[in-house]
């Protein structure tokens, strides 16, 4: 017997990002999560990030989370964390 697998809640994969984003980013501290919306603190400067894009890719193919997140984290890592160093 096969069992569809249910896609993640909207806070569940906000901590599935949050935990990657922190293991990618060393010193950096997540502050908030609230639904999709994920808040984080990085060289005293405050970022927040809104993951309905992330989540709705997620939602269309749920067995490409990994290759989801991972493609938001690159651009995230790009243009927001490593942008001033």
């Amino acid at each position: 017997m096969f069992f569809k697998k249910k896609p993640l809640k909207k806070t569940e994969f906000a901590k599935k990002f949050a935990k990657q984003l922190i293991e990618k980013i060393k010193g950096l501290k997540i502050t908030l999560i609230n639904e999709l919306e994920v808040r984080s603190e990085f060289n005293g400067e405050e970022h927040q990030h809104f993951l309905d894009n992330c989540y709705s890719e997620y939602i269309a193919d749920i067995k490409s989370i990994k290759k989801t997140i991972e493609n938001t984290l690159l651009a995230l890592l790009k243009f927001t964390y490593l942008k001033n160093l």
